[in-house]
């Protein structure tokens, strides 16, 4: 789960507006997120459009990155042989990094904000909720000296060690939400392969699969929905979206399908419940029913093949990597060019008309006014549409008069 800390979204949108309004996008225009010269992929992206992820220089070392409006900024590693990836990023911009050495299990995770790194501990970090909390995974030695994967939370200084499922031996946390509750994997005891795993709390609990041996959970959203990957009855492994109930009791499993063949894998889900992946090779986003492959939401002359979407934020902008003109390996952002709610008009244009029609809500307490999500309409939702209206929407023009 990518944080919602603060009410305002990138140029067009605020989490209470997205619900309603970020369905069902028809096209994305695609930004190329920048490069070391090698490899990147984008891993988060937060509420104002910021990406992180990974680039790899041309000596081959992994550095963690930033990519904000255009600006491409580069994680500094720690030490001169150490490596490192940014892994989650804040609606405050705080980047969560895992720094480790090549060939070492062990890694630390680190947050950096304004510029400044501090080490927080010796874990690999996955995940950041709102409240600072992040789940990954730690190496721990077992009796006979073996190391094992065991899922751990971050808070306020503490590492927790989230239990094992019924006594096994290996786990790990990929995602949390903003009630804490964490999903990942984990393996039963004398068991190879893993299952789809809830915490609540340190207490694990198996999810089941779709008919297979196995499964992976790799996201939760604030609605207690969750996505990862199963093998199904039939050996094919196929995306999921399981729906929870308020004990963590799974009330529903939906198969979402594949684009083509045999495989795909959901990476991730926002609070709208619109789902992002990747099926036989190509990026997809799945919402109320239908999957439909990113690379024909984009421009038909595009130079991009889109193989992955890891990330979706709450107004419907996408990260992943794909490939380039021939390049590979390169992290994209996809931003919806059909939505624009600054503009209640609906003429494509943002002028002072969108704001009288605003103010017609707003002296009529329509609840459509209501910006911030806090169920109370006042002088805050009045300043919220006015920052929206000055951020203005990328993908349309803009005529302030």
């Amino acid at each position: 789960m990518y944080a919602t800390q603060r009410p305002l979204l990138l140029g067009c949108t605020t989490a209470s507006m997205v619900l309603s309004l970020a369905h069902g996008a028809d096209h994305y225009a695609v930004t190329d997120l920048g490069t070391l010269g090698d490899a990147t992929a984008a891993s988060s992206i937060n509420a104002h459009g910021v990406a992180a992820g990974y680039a790899v220089d041309l000596l081959y070392r992994y550095h963690g990155f930033t990519s904000d409006n255009g600006v491409f900024s580069t994680i500094t590693t720690m030490g001169p042989n150490s490596q490192a990836q940014a892994i989650a990023i804040t609606d405050t911009d705080q980047t969560i990094v895992a720094s480790y050495m090549l060939g070492n299990l062990s890694s630390n995770a680190w947050i950096y904000e304004n510029g400044m790194p501090m080490m927080i501990a010796e874990f690999m970090p996955q995940s950041v909720n709102t409240s600072l909390q992040i789940v990954g995974s730690k190496f721990v030695t077992a009796p006979g000296g073996y190391q094992n994967e065991q899922a751990c939370l971050w808070e306020m200084g503490s590492l927790i060690m989230l239990d094992q499922l019924n006594g096994g031996s290996h786990s790990i946390a990929k995602s949390l939400n903003n009630s804490g509750w964490a999903v990942g994997s984990a393996t039963r005891p004398a068991a190879i392969v893993p299952t789809a795993t809830l915490w609540v709390g340190t207490t694990p609990t198996d999810l089941g699969t779709l008919g297979g041996a196995w499964s992976q959970a790799h996201d939760i959203n604030n609605a207690n929905e969750v996505v990862g990957i199963s093998q199904i009855s039939n050996g094919d492994t196929h995306a999921f979206r399981y729906t929870l109930d308020g004990s963590g009791g799974v009330i529903t499993r939906k198969d979402l399908g594949v684009l083509a063949q045999q495989y795909s894998s959901a990476l991730a889900i926002n609070d709208a419940g619109i789902v992002v992946g990747t099926s036989d090779n190509r990026a997809f986003v799945w919402e109320d029913g239908t999957m439909s492959d990113l690379n024909t939401l984009i421009d038909a002359g595009s130079p991009w093949i889109l193989n992955t979407a890891k990330a979706i934020n709450e107004s419907g902008q996408i990260v992943g990597v794909g490939s380039l003109a021939g390049d590979p390996f390169r992290a994209f952002l996809l931003t919806p060019t059909d939505v624009c709610p600054p503009d209640l008009t609906h003429d494509g244009i943002l002028n002072l008309q969108d704001v009288f029609a605003y103010l017609k809500l707003f002296n009529s307490s329509d609840p459509t006014a209501e910006m911030t999500n806090d169920n109370t309409l006042n002088l805050q939702d009045l300043f919220a549409y006015l920052d929206l209206f000055n951020a203005g929407c990328p993908t349309k023009p803009t005529e302030k008069n």
